[in-house]
This record gives C-alpha cells, sequence and structure tokens, in this order.
C-alpha cells in the first residue's frame, strides 16, 4: 500500500473531518510515491482508478474483492459481516425505506484511492417520505476489484427529515453533511 493509501486509511477510520483534511491533502500534493505519470501528469495508477469507476462506479457491490473491508457509522463489515446482515434484514423486512439512489455525485482520484461525495436519497416505505443526505465514500481499487470501503454520514439528517425539523437536500444541492437551508438555529461553535 503506498504511503498516500496508508495515510488515507488510517486517518479515515479514527475520525470523518481529519480524514477528509487528509484525503485533500493527500490529492492536493505529492506522496513521493514512485508512479509512472503520463504525459497529463495524472499516473497511469490513477487512469486505471478512473476508468473502473467510470464502469463500476454504480454498481460496486458487484465487483467486491473477496477480502473487501468496509467501514462506516455504527460499524465495520467484511464479506461474511455483509451476508450476515443481508439475511437480518430480509428476515424483519427491513430496511424500511426504498428507492435508494446516490445523486449529485463529485469524485477526486489518487492512485488506487477515490473519493466520492453525493446524496443518498431514499423513500421511506410507509409513508412515501423523501430521504436525503451528505455521503462521503472513499475506496480503493485493487485486482480490479473494491477492496475498501470506508463511508460518512450524519444520521441525525435522516431523522431530523423524518421528524420534519429538517428539510430534505434540493437535489441539485452540493452534498455537505446538512442542506443549505435549515430551520434549526444553533449557538455559534468557536
Amino acid at each position: 500500500m503506498s504511503i498516500t493509501g496508508r495515510i488515507i486509511a488510517t486517518v479515515a477510520v479514527k475520525a470523518a473531518p481529519m480524514a477528509v483534511v487528509a484525503a485533500l491533502v493527500c490529492l492536493t500534493s505529492d506522496s513521493g510515491a514512485a508512479r509512472a505519470e503520463t504525459r497529463s501528469g495524472i499516473s497511469s495508477q490513477e487512469i486505471s482508478t478512473r476508468q473502473w469507476v467510470e464502469q463500476w462506479g454504480d454498481k460496486m457491490t458487484e465487483r467486491y474483492h473477496p477480502d473487501i473491508q468496509g467501514a462506516y457509522p455504527g460499524g465495520r463489515s467484511d464479506q461474511y459481516q455483509d451476508a450476515y446482515v443481508d439475511k437480518f434484514l430480509r428476515e424483519f423486512g427491513l430496511p424500511t425505506n426504498t428507492n435508494w439512489k446516490e445523486i449529485n455525485k463529485h469524485y477526486a482520484f489518487d492512485g488506487d484511492w477515490f473519493i466520492v461525495e453525493y446524496l443518498f436519497q431514499a423513500q421511506d416505505k410507509k409513508t412515501g417520505q423523501l430521504q436525503r443526505e451528505g455521503t462521503l465514500f472513499f475506496g480503493r481499487v485493487k485486482d480490479d476489484r473494491l477492496i475498501v470501503s470506508i463511508e460518512y454520514f450524519d444520521r441525525l439528517v435522516k431523522g431530523l427529515q423524518h421528524a420534519g425539523a429538517l428539510p430534505p437536500f434540493r437535489e441539485n444541492e452540493m452534498p455537505f453533511p446538512w442542506p443549505e437551508y435549515d430551520g434549526l438555529t444553533r449557538k455559534y461553535r468557536p
């Protein structure tokens, strides 16, 4: 794993805000790793990762590496955990939402790593209420498969939207943690 990959993986697992800063630093600076550069200054590995995302970006679950390691708010996962969760969800009629979409995607690449921020959109099965929340996803491609999957989102957004206290993001809005307009007032925190 390159220095850049180790930095992103280590920091990303510890804290979302620090992961974002580390990723931006890594993406905007030279990692010092020896890479074959094309005429445009983009590494051949990065071109390969871009091509993989173009081909499989909307179907990543079909391209999981056998040794995939995932992390998300509330837990970690591998292929065995995913199979258990899938069985559990089906057994109890979960999840409670449907019509999942990822909209307004923005990508960045560094070697075999990529980052995508997007709005996750779903509808409640019972009420039809729309949910949209900003999501940040880190991925690493190895052997033409997704081997690392790290996802960050603010679960509070879904709950507040469900309660009617926070409006959903507009469809073309930047996928920040909270919608551009929210009616909640918060004290300033330095």
